[in-house]
């Protein structure tokens, strides 16, 4: 592996160690909102709020169990792969 691409990971993982988890959060919401439209965004994710980021994983509270289910069919593998990004 050459030594570019071992500090470009290096960079990556320094990155994600820099960025609060709210911070990611609300990054990520925003970059899905762009993707889903406004309509969407203020009926399943707008309401939807950070509580906290333990062992790896974002702790995300939302109003009901409908939208909960809706969210993990349907935008569990888009906010993972933006929050991979960041």
């Amino acid at each position: 592996m050459s030594r570019l691409v071992k500090n470009r990971r290096l960079a990556r993982a320094q990155r994600r160690i820099m960025i609060k988890p709210e911070s990611a959060w609300l990054s990520a919401v925003g970059e899905i909102e762009i993707g889903i439209g406004r309509a969407s965004y203020a009926t399943w994710l707008k309401s939807a709020r950070f509580i906290k980021y333990e062992d790896g994983q974002f702790v995300i509270g939302v109003q009901n169990g409908y939208v909960k289910e809706w969210m993990e069919t349907r935008l569990l593998s888009q906010l993972k792969r933006v929050l991979m990004k960041l």
